[in-house]
């Protein structure tokens, strides 16, 4: 039937063919890949504010530093402002308790 080395080359053939047939991936029909096509729409342009927020990892520094002493002495009852908030010369900062100068 076959020689030796003529049947060893076809079973060669047909085992390559089965071995790169099994690999390939089936084809499919043509066309582009990806998310599907947005339809298109037309704005006229206006002017509006738009407001704009930044956010960004970093460090906040004070725009200046005081130092705050008190003018009398006593038991501080309350603190009239909130971390951050701007104060202005002259804002009632803290409450001390008034009983010792009554």
């Amino acid at each position: 039937m076959f020689t030796k080395p003529r049947g060893i080359a076809v079973f060669a053939a047909v085992l390559a063919a089965i071995v790169l047939g099994g690999c390939s991936k089936p084809k499919t029909a043509a066309g582009p890949t990806g998310p599907p096509a947005m339809p298109a729409t037309l704005a006229t342009a206006e002017l509006q504010t738009v407001p704009q927020e930044l956010q960004a990892i970093g460090n906040v520094e004070p725009f200046s530093n005081v130092q705050v002493k008190a003018q009398v002495a006593g038991e501080l009852m309350k603190a009239q402002f909130t971390e951050g908030q701007n104060v202005n010369k002259g804002d009632l900062l803290f409450e001390i308790d008034p009983r010792p100068y009554d």
